[in-house]
């Protein structure tokens, strides 16, 4: 479950730990 962790930007300044598969 934990192969490439991409940062999002969703807020500034605010990011989120998004997982791609």
């Amino acid at each position: 479950q934990m192969a490439k962790t991409k940062k999002i930007e969703m807020k500034p300044g605010f990011y989120m730990e998004h997982d791609e598969n």
